[in-house]
């Protein structure tokens, strides 16, 4: 594999790669931005198609372990570049001198929709995004939904967050209407639940244990008035009265957890 290097933060390539921290960008190439040596590592052993892995000149010496992984051969371009051109491509303020340009796959029909599905309605905070995808892979959910008005999840700090949860789950973005009446016509006898603080059902004293399709709002204003009438029980988190409520991302995981509890529950 030829190692191209590039010095000037001019270059076509170079600025091309730093458009991408625009969401119009990603889309429109269906690429995103994967940066640090870690998260570089979770994409090169996931199924996922490499465009490009940049690494900062000064540190390249750092980084040939990753030669030895299999996915390193999925690799289209390895470019070598100056600290000035990495700066202008990198997102984050402390860089391990390492990123990689991921494709995106193309969404196909899904013949079933998943049993277990974590919507998300609304959140703006990239940082609680990133950490309920995390918390889905880490909790057994086959599936997370992004809905109109959720950040987008290919901007570099939701895929920093979710630590590589973003590479093996299968995350979608759809209008959330449509994919909670089309899994109900999956699954007549699951449940679709949200979180809500002042619920009078706590989620340990429902059984989650058939198909469920978990509703998180977002951080301002909850669940959209257009979904209420599709979600069949609001639960509410156990807790101490001097706390008032959690974040979306802290609640969505407890809940997450409690699903997947009550599964293993069962199985045992």
């Amino acid at each position: 594999m030829t190692v191209q290097y590039i010095e000037s933060p001019q270059n076509p390539k170079i600025r091309s790669l730093a458009r991408l921290k625009k969401k119009n960008e990603r889309w429109q190439k269906r690429s995103f931005l994967v940066e640090g040596e870690q998260l570089v590592r979770d994409l090169l052993e996931s199924e996922l198609c490499i465009e490009t892995l940049v690494l900062l000149s000064t540190r390249q010496r750092d980084f040939s372990a990753l030669e030895s992984l299999s996915g390193y051969k999925k690799i289209e371009h390895v470019w070598e570049v100056s600290e000035q051109a990495y700066a202008l491509v990198s997102d984050t303020e402390s860089s391990q001198g390492i990123l990689a340009v991921a494709v995106w796959p193309e969404e196909k029909t899904r013949p079933q929709y998943p049993e277990h599905v974590l919507l998300l309605d609304g959140l703006q905070d990239p940082g609680n995004v990133g950490t309920l995808i995390r918390s889905a892979e880490a909790f057994g959910v086959q599936e997370v939904c992004c809905g109109i008005g959720t950040v987008d999840f290919l901007s570099p700090k939701v895929v920093r967050a979710a630590m590589g949860g973003l590479f093996r789950l299968s995350v979608v973005g759809e209008a959330l209407s449509v994919y909670i009446e089309e899994w109900k016509r999956c699954y007549p006898g699951g449940h679709v639940i949200a979180a809500q603080a002042d619920a009078e059902r706590m989620c340990h004293d429902v059984s989650l244990t058939a198909p469920t399709l978990l509703v998180i709002g977002s951080e301002a204003h909850g669940i959209s008035a257009s979904l209420l009438h599709l979600i069949d029980e609001t639960l509410s988190i156990p807790m101490q009265k001097t706390v008032e409520s959690l974040n979306a991302a802290m609640a969505g995981s407890v809940l997450l957890y409690e699903m997947y509890r009550q599964r293993l529950t069962q199985i045992l």
